[in-house]
């Protein structure tokens, strides 16, 4: 509505500023794709990468309402499209990793057939029956954004729980790698650095041996504040652990002495490393 007031009902011009508005939103897309996404992913991971988007959404219909000139309704089209691209829908394929093999290609089907058709008609429906009010007040559209974005910043987090949920679940099984669950959850919480804590000291060997590697990865301070705890275990695997993903420098002599007499063969070719 602001982009045909804009160009004053100029066809033409209209399709000059929206292939302009696309092309730039291409860029920022790139941008995002090469630059913001990887970074994000990282820290953030996918749990949280998904609540940018709606949360974006908000702040920029929230803008539009509010001030609703061609240039806050450029900069919600440009950067809301490319956010979706280039972080949201790799962060969503990630994120549809988690489900069961049987559950996928259901859903997958349920999306494509139902509720994407079925939110078109319904966004169709509701911009026909308030298409007078649009007219008078473009500030009705925007507030309409915020509601809708509201319900999708909702939904991403109640998804956000479910998806930490399943990849505790997988590790539980052993079916999620450690890179895996790096990008799932980012920079662990306290919570979850406490989880991994207590399966490195009661979980099953397979599972111990996962948890010790997720949290040198995600929370090295953690871990090494662990090793004199852990090389104590008596679980070689754990011991070995220990000597393999701490730093070089935490390691007394002391330590690699009495690791170098360890009954187990893997604990002590870990100590030669480790030296």
């Amino acid at each position: 509505v602001i982009f045909v007031g804009a160009t004053h009902n100029n066809l033409q011009a209209l399709t000059i500023l929206i292939g302009n508005a696309w092309l730039a939103s291409y860029v920022v897309q790139l941008v995002v794709s090469l630059f913001i996404a990887p970074l994000v992913l990282g820290r953030l991971g996918v749990r949280n990468s998904i609540l940018v988007l709606p949360i974006f959404m908000v702040v920029g219909f929230g803008a539009v309402a509010f001030n609703p000139i061609l240039a806050t309704s450029l900069i919600l089209f440009i950067v809301r499209n490319g956010l979706q691209t280039g972080l949201d829908d790799p962060a969503q394929n990630v994120l549809g990793g988690a489900l069961p093999t049987q559950v996928g290609p259901r859903l997958k089907f349920l999306l494509d057939n139902v509720v994407l058709p079925g939110g078109a008609v319904l966004t169709g429906a509701g911009l026909l029956l308030f298409q007078g009010a649009i007219k008078v007040n473009v500030a009705v559209l925007a507030f309409a954004g915020i509601a809708v974005s509201l319900l999708f910043v909702a939904a991403a987090w109640r998804v956000r729980g479910l998806y930490v949920h399943a990849i505790y679940e997988r590790l539980r099984t052993h079916a999620v790698s450690v890179s895996d669950f790096q990008q799932a959850v980012g920079r662990p919480t306290q919570g979850q650095v406490a989880e991994l804590q207590s399966y490195i000291r009661f979980g099953d060997g397979r599972s111990r041996e996962f948890a010790a590697a997720a949290l040198a990865r995600s929370s090295p301070d953690t871990f090494a504040a662990m090793v004199p705890e852990l090389l104590e275990e008596e679980d070689p695997v754990v011991r070995r652990l220990a000597l393999q993903l701490a730093p070089a420098d935490l390691l007394t002599l002391e330590q690699l002495d009495s690791a170098r007499n360890d009954h187990d063969g893997w604990v002590r070719a870990a100590v030669a490393v480790a030296r």
